[in-house]
């Protein structure tokens, strides 16, 4: 099922995914450089999942982030880099 969804959510953010959307599985990272430009990639992305017929749950969104951790990164406006705690965890 989890590589059902993965496949699912690539397919559809397909045309944006490198360009300002990261996807994991059902977990969808929206990126932007300015704050109009990050409400327009928001709409854009809230626009074409609603066409196909996928929602967002709301309780779940986290908006106007700094600093995010994704898929063991730690993202910032600045850079990207291993998440320490779950790269210790792994080591250990």
């Amino acid at each position: 099922m989890p590589n059902t969804i993965m496949r699912l959510m690539h397919y559809v953010l397909r045309i944006f995914i490198a360009n300002f959307v990261g996807v994991y599985f059902d977990n969808i990272l929206v990126y932007s450089l300015v704050v109009h430009e990050h409400l327009h990639h928001l709409r854009t992305v809230f626009e074409t999942l609603k066409n196909v017929t996928l929602f967002v749950h709301k309780e779940q969104c986290v908006l106007r982030m700094n600093n995010v951790n994704f898929f063991s990164l730690v993202l910032s406006d600045k850079e990207a880099q291993a998440d320490h705690e779950k790269v210790k965890v792994r080591r250990d």
